[in-house]
């Protein structure tokens, strides 16, 4: 295993993290057309989880 610096370790745990978030976006809108509900809050939550999760990973 190669030696990372702090950059290359951050967009490594980005690169692992947005997937998983974007699975859970998805995951939900696919619930939410299964149910025939709307849940444009808990997705536009979800989002912006995602969105916080990036921002703290790239500081």
């Amino acid at each position: 295993m190669a030696i990372m610096g702090k950059r290359e370790l951050k967009y490594d745990k980005i690169r692992k993290a947005v997937p998983t978030g974007l699975y859970i976006y998805y995951a939900n809108i696919l619930v939410c057309l299964h149910l025939k509900i709307t849940c444009y809050i808990g997705l536009s939550i979800n989002k912006a989880f995602i969105c916080i999760i990036c921002l703290n990973l790239l500081q």
